[in-house]
């Protein structure tokens, strides 16, 4: 194959190389390192109007109509960056204040459920009390259920929320923040084990 293409290019006339009209060289040289860095930085706020226009007239030679139809196009991009940089930046913070809001009403809910279930154990000891021999044992049966039927349940809360922690700033990949599904309520709670 290359004798071939050696033949074919010894036979043909050297007139029809020197009557190739030169053109100017015009290749694609890419991003300089001062564009480089712009981009790394321009993440928030979009393109510079003027860094964009230099690097695509280098790379492109654009005519002084395309310079100007290029600068007001990255000027427009550049517009809608800034405002929804400052939507999002607005939004995060909402969003700090919400969160700080869920674990102030979290915190007072703990510190209530705290007073409940000191008086439900209360209630369940004085309860004990009035029994007899006989009712104290099933009463204790049933005391056993009831707190390994609510520890299964808190170990399926942490885990769905540690499942739920796993997307950004916090959020699931579904993007929900809640805290698992509500405690089994009466009497039959589930399987026995």
């Amino acid at each position: 194959m290359r004798t071939f293409a050696l033949a074919v290019l010894a036979a043909l006339p050297l007139a029809a190389f020197a009557a190739a009209p030169e053109a100017p060289a015009q290749t694609p040289q890419g991003p300089d390192d001062k564009y480089i860095q712009y981009m790394k930085d321009s993440e928030d706020l979009g393109p510079d109007p003027e860094l964009e226009l230099q690097h695509y007239h280098r790379q492109l030679n654009l005519t002084d109509e395309q310079k100007k139809k290029v600068k007001k196009i990255f000027t427009d991009q550049r517009g809608v960056y800034v405002k929804s940089h400052s939507l999002r930046l607005k939004f995060q913070a909402e969003t700090r204040a919400l969160h700080e809001k869920i674990l102030e009403l979290n915190r007072k809910f703990n510190e209530e459920s705290g007073a409940i279930e000191e008086a439900h154990k209360t209630a369940m000891r004085e309860m004990r009390e009035s029994l007899t021999a006989e009712q104290k044992a099933s009463f204790d049966a049933m005391q056993e259920q009831r707190d390994r039927q609510e520890r299964d349940w808190r170990t399926r809360r942490e885990e769905e929320s540690k499942r739920r922690e796993m997307g950004p700033n916090g959020a699931g990949k579904d993007g929900y923040m809640g805290f698992g599904d509500p405690p089994p309520a009466g009497g039959d709670q589930g399987p026995k084990k």
